[in-house]
């Protein structure tokens, strides 16, 4: 819609990708936009079939429906289409949130000491922040590990690792009905 000319306007399809940003900045990481309502949207100018939305959706392309409203049809990544670790959103926004979580919690460590006792302390902010993210129902568990070797020691390094378990989303629901 054209608030200016007070009309409806048929934009390109690209346009798509900032309504679903728009969207995605709305949700917490866990959060698919899967049957979610994009807000301004209220008509598209193309519709696909049933069969053309599954293989849109297989070649990894987040595809919209009028469906009460213009609505997410399946929060799908590029990845679909590779069979790839990311094949939701909130699989590559959790553990991008993950990432930049683990990050920010040990910004604070860079230039202490780098012995056991402050490594101890690096990983229970570490463990604090994805205890965080199992309560928020981002994942569903985790594991993490701060070492250092000797050599580590001596070049200032700190190496953790973490084995992030995230929250999958229902992105449908099979029913099946029995009559008797």
């Amino acid at each position: 819609f054209d608030s200016a000319a007070k009309a409806e306007v048929d934009l390109n399809g690209r346009y798509t990708a900032a309504a679903v940003a728009g969207l995605l900045s709305t949700l917490s990481p866990q959060s698919s936009p899967t049957n979610k309502q994009l807000a301004g949207v209220t008509k598209l100018a193309q519709r696909f079939s049933y069969s053309d939305l599954k293989d849109l959706i297989n070649g990894g392309v987040l595809v919209l429906e009028e469906r009460l409203g213009v609505r997410v049809v399946r929060g799908v990544t590029t990845e679909m289409a590779s069979n790839g670790p990311f094949k939701q959103v909130t699989t590559r926004r959790i553990v991008d949130f993950g990432k930049a979580g683990i990050r920010q919690v040990s910004n604070p460590f860079i230039g202490r000491l780098n012995n056991q006792r402050v490594r101890k302390a690096l990983q229970g902010a570490i463990d604090g922040f994805l205890t965080t993210m199992v309560q928020d129902e981002a994942l569903t568990e985790y594991a993490l590990e701060v070492t250092a070797t000797r050599d580590d020691e001596i070049a200032g390094r700190a190496i953790v690792n973490a084995i992030l378990k995230p929250t999958f989303s229902i992105d449908f629901i099979a029913v099946t009905l029995t009559l008797q």
